[in-house]
């Protein structure tokens, strides 16, 4: 098999294969207790909370992923034409702009347009990162970094919304939570800016 598939191709497996993971940890951990009937019990609850979830799921996805699409259909006009470390870390600002927003101005209005708008921009995001990866470093690197980004991201994905959560706990509101991964987001847009002044 090409080695260059296998560059790309592991760590997307290696983060793929994280998802089944999370389930033998319930496993295990549930395992560990007197009965056998607890496993029954996290399984049937999964069950009911996913059919629930996902019962609704197409009024987050039908939203935010429609303006993910519009935000992907302006990148694939603009990619060839911009600088991608100065756009993505425009779209990065934006970003901790809204969330700010959200902070400081928590209506049901606001918090609608500013996830539309922050939908926007995810769809392109998603997208710049592994454009400006492979600009950055080349073909040759591409897998090994971006592999190793991805599972950090996945990483991120996995215990974000814990770490975040105990923090909702902690801070009484979202508020300051919604300061902190604006933070993150202006810290993102600085280190792409910097790592060109670098170079």
């Amino acid at each position: 098999m090409n080695r260059e598939i296998l560059k790309l191709a592991i760590p997307n497996i290696i983060s793929n294969l994280s998802v089944p993971l999370l389930s033998l940890v319930d496993v295990a951990l549930m395992g560990h207790l007197d009965s056998a009937e607890y496993i029954l019990t996290i399984g049937f609850g999964v069950m009911i909370f996913n059919f629930v979830y996902w019962g609704f799921g197409f009024l987050r996805m039908g939203a935010t992923g429609f303006t993910g699409l519009l935000g992907r259909l302006l990148l694939a006009r603009v990619a060839d034409q911009v600088d991608t470390r100065t756009y993505s870390a425009a779209i990065l600002v934006v970003q901790a702009v809204v969330l700010g927003a959200m902070a400081l101005f928590p209506s049901v209005a606001v918090l609608i347009a500013m996830s539309l708008v922050y939908g926007f921009c995810l769809g392109q995001i998603t997208t710049l990162s592994p454009i400006v990866v492979r600009r950055e470093f080349g073909a040759a690197a591409f897998g090994a970094i971006y592999g190793i980004a991805g599972t950090v991201i996945q990483f991120c994905s996995a215990f974000g919304p814990a770490i975040f959560g105990v923090l909702v706990d902690l801070f009484g509101g979202y508020g300051p939570v919604l300061a902190v991964a604006a933070g993150f987001e202006l810290s993102a847009a600085l280190v792409l800016l910097v790592g060109r002044a670098r170079r």
